[in-house]
């Protein structure tokens, strides 16, 4: 993809080409607090439909498991995991609207069931998500046009990534990632294969 006015003309591929600048200038927010609770229950459920949990949760599944990590991180749709006992469990849900039914309907019977240990992540304040939870926190990406699955998943999956660094006492790199992607996203490739 490249940057001329073909392409920069749908706000998809602007929205894209975001994605770079969402990387470098992530800043993780406060977590400390977050991040105890979770280290003192060992265990992170990770919620959401879609995008929203697809790759984030996914791919911190994937880094703790190869890195023996020790935490028993698990995903499902909202749905399914409304038949889960997560008593025991921080149970994050990410909705970038912060209004999808499911994660909501989730959070619901978790409140009722007298859950204190739910979090949010949501592309917008004052959200019906973050009426349910413990702590939301606000993705600093912005709204998105095209779809909610494009600086919003790589934020979504930074945030993830950072919770679970900071876990671990390693540190982050947003400004060699934010390269890649800026390369990758503008790569030219030879004639031939377009």
């Amino acid at each position: 993809m490249n940057s001329s006015a073909t392409y920069t003309g749908f706000a998809l591929a602007r929205e894209m080409m975001e994605t770079p600048g969402t990387i470098r200038s992530f800043r993780l927010q406060e977590t400390g607090e977050t991040a105890e609770k979770i280290k003192k229950s060992g265990k992170l459920f990770l919620t959401g439909e879609g995008s929203s949990r697809i790759f984030p949760a996914k791919n911190a599944m994937r880094w703790n498991l190869s890195r023996g990590f020790g935490l028993s991180i698990s995903s499902e749709g909202s749905r399914q995991a409304s038949e889960y006992n997560l008593d025991d469990y921080i149970v994050f849900g990410a909705s970038n609207s912060g209004r999808t039914k499911e994660v909501i309907a989730l959070f619901e019977h978790l409140r009722r069931k007298g859950h204190g240990n739910l979090f949010g992540l949501t592309a917008n304040r004052g959200t019906v998500l973050e009426s349910l939870c413990t702590r939301t926190f606000v993705l600093s990406c912005g709204k998105e046009e095209a779809v909610a699955a494009t600086k919003s998943v790589v934020e979504q999956a930074l945030f993830y990534q950072s919770l679970l660094f900071s876990l671990a006492g390693v540190n982050l790199d947003v400004g060699s990632l934010a390269d890649a992607f800026d390369e990758a996203l503008t790569l030219r490739l030879p004639e031939e294969l377009v």
